[in-house]
């Protein structure tokens, strides 16, 4: 059920319901508003009902109730597993390993999604390893884009004023519903751009924090200061 009144109004003028996917070509960022629709598919599509911008920006919460163990949530959303519990009283797991064999049976559970062309880096770390990692980048001459709270883009002023353009904000550092509203948007933005890599910052997996988290390491290459698979 859409939290949408002019997806509602569409659903009731149609009078039968309505099934889609993402308005995107496949293994792209999900669209969050009406120009990323149309970056991937103007000229496929009949066209765009105006909307407005996403208010969550991650897809939804895939919850399975035919596992024989019980509940289980394929997919992170902004709805948690602690919501979920006190609806149905009873404990709800986390599944779906992206490194079985079996087939997916949920939307981005198999296979790297929702990327950019660009590698994306997880930053786990504080300040210096940021730095660390960010000099190693330009002994190399690779150019990046940064994609991380206002906190951190503050603390990395020095390098965010050299390179404008190529800093984008997820919002407060306390606010991870904001990071969920701007990541695509993030990556986007940075997929138009002519850099090497793209430098997110990583969030706690409370909450929509951990649908957050969820897209984010699905996007990337690894994580710095551990987890790099490939070698600077």
């Amino acid at each position: 059920m859409p939290n949408q009144p002019l997806t509602l109004q569409l659903i009731e003028a149609a009078g039968f319901p309505l099934v889609g996917p993402s308005a995107n070509i496949s293994g792209k960022p999900s669209p969050t508003t009406t120009q990323h629709v149309l970056h991937d598919l103007n000229g496929k599509i009949a066209g765009v009902l105006e909307g407005g911008a996403t208010d969550i920006g991650v897809e939804s919460t895939v919850l399975d109730l035919t596992n024989e163990k019980g509940p289980v949530i394929l997919r992170p959303g902004a709805i948690t597993a602690e919501e979920i519990e006190g609806v149905l009283r009873r404990k709800v797991r986390s599944g779906g390993d992206p490194n079985n064999n079996e087939a997916p049976i949920a939307p981005g559970m198999k296979y790297t999604h929702y990327s950019p062309k660009q590698p994306v880096y997880i930053m786990n770390g504080e300040k210096q390893d940021w730095l660390h990692f960010i000099e190693k980048l330009r002994l190399k001459n690779q150019s990046f884009g940064i994609l991380a709270s206002d906190e951190m883009i503050e603390m990395l002023q020095e390098i965010a004023i050299k390179q404008k353009e190529w800093i984008f904000s997820l919002g407060k550092k306390e606010t991870p519903q904001q990071a969920s509203q701007r990541f695509y948007s993030g990556l986007r933005y940075f997929d138009d751009k002519d850099i090497d890599y793209i430098l997110v910052e990583a969030y706690p997996k409370k909450g929509i924090g951990e649908a957050f988290m969820n897209r984010l390491e699905k996007a990337s290459s690894g994580s710095y200061p551990t987890g790099l698979t490939t070698p600077l």
